[in-house]
């Protein structure tokens, strides 16, 4: 073994430390309460389940997070601090009677309170509802919440999923984000635009600032000192037009995947549905084993890669090239007809459907 290699697994102490906790935790989650949490849960469930027919299906309500899928005449999508207050509590709790509520974690966290939602969940005998947590790798503590007070529970991670099923049975079904920014039909619509948009060599890469993950921080700002486009996203992208943030997206060819842990971010799938090629840990490949990838439409890099990124990109953009428009076609679609929040929405509607009918 390499010296060098050696003197620094020598350097790591926290094994021992991560031994210790995940026994705790284990043992805490052997505790009975979860057994009765689920079986007062599944008595719930069996009484939802009598009430239910596919009507119930025929209307589903929507919160805002999700204000960009396609809403169907079937589908509402909530006001935004419909579960941040208790005004009008018992007029909302009736609007919402025989039918199916899709939650996002970020409409209840966000200036929001859990036990509202939870308040709604325990007295609508004939509402459904189902939450979808795009946080459940690294915001745990709500996302016990949100799995124990749900009746369907959705992460978007594959990380903890031990611990997330024993506060809800149905944590292992696993639906990941997608492209949420723009509408599929505004991307349908601007087909031609994405595909003869004059692309630069450059590196797109702009991430929001987590102070919690330093080595993500750290990542993004060495790649920075070599490509300008690399960086960090100011509150300024928000107020982009949908126009400008899809211009901003397509004229790049390749763009840098950073990872918060070990996730699939949104930013990959927004880089299919704009024709670029995403560029992502080599720990994530994976995940992309039955994803309908071209070998030719995503790049992994290494921590090598990362000390000398110009490399690698530069084989990038030789691929784009190759491939040209026949390759931004086969990525626009790949991300617009499988990855964008309308597909992954109906994943969870068919999920329900199959659990509850």
């Amino acid at each position: 073994m390499n010296k060098s290699i050696k003197e620094i697994i020598d350097q790591i102490s926290c094994i021992s430390m991560i031994n210790e906790s995940m026994n705790q935790i284990f043992n805490e989650l052997q505790d009975n309460l979860f057994f009765r949490l689920n079986y007062f849960k599944d008595e719930r469930n069996l009484e939802i389940k009598k009430k239910l027919t596919k009507k119930y299906f025929d209307r589903v309500y929507l919160t805002q997070s999700f204000k960009n899928t396609v809403i169907p005449q079937r589908f509402v999508c909530l006001e935004p601090d419909f579960f941040k207050t208790l005004d009008n509590f018992q007029i909302k709790l009736e609007s919402l009677s025989g039918a199916l509520v899709i939650v996002n974690n970020n409409d209840v966290s966000v200036g929001g309170n859990i036990d509202i939602l939870q308040q709604f969940v325990l007295q609508a005998e004939t509402t459904l509802f189902a939450v979808w947590d795009w946080d459940n790798h690294h915001w745990l503590s709500l996302s016990c919440q949100l799995a124990a007070v749900s009746d369907l529970y959705f992460p978007s991670h594959s990380e903890n999923l031990f611990q997330l099923s024993k506060f809800n049975p149905s944590a292992t079904h696993v639906v990941q984000a997608g492209t949420i920014q723009w509408k599929n039909e505004f991307l349908q619509k601007n087909k031609e635009f994405i595909l003869n948009i004059n692309r630069t060599n450059g590196l797109l890469g702009k991430h929001i600032p987590y102070e919690n993950f330093k080595l993500r921080n750290s990542i993004v700002t060495k790649v920075s000192e070599t490509f300008a486009d690399v960086g960090f996203v100011s509150p300024q992208f928000h107020m982009l037009s949908k126009e400008d943030r899809l211009t901003q997206w397509a004229t790049f060819k390749a763009h840098l995947i950073v990872p918060v842990l070990n996730d699939v971010p949104i930013r990959f799938f927004d880089a299919l549905c704009t024709g670029g090629i995403p560029v992502v840990p080599e720990s994530l490949k994976g995940f992309f084993t039955n994803y309908g990838l071209h070998e030719n439409d995503v790049f992994y890099y290494s921590s090598y890669d990362i000390m000398h990124m110009e490399e690698l990109i530069s084989q990038v953009f030789v691929q784009f090239d190759k491939d040209g428009q026949t390759g931004i076609e086969r990525r626009f679609e790949l991300g617009t007809s499988q990855n964008h929040i309308d597909n992954r929405i109906s994943k969870i509607i068919e999920i329900c459907k199959n659990k509850y009918l």
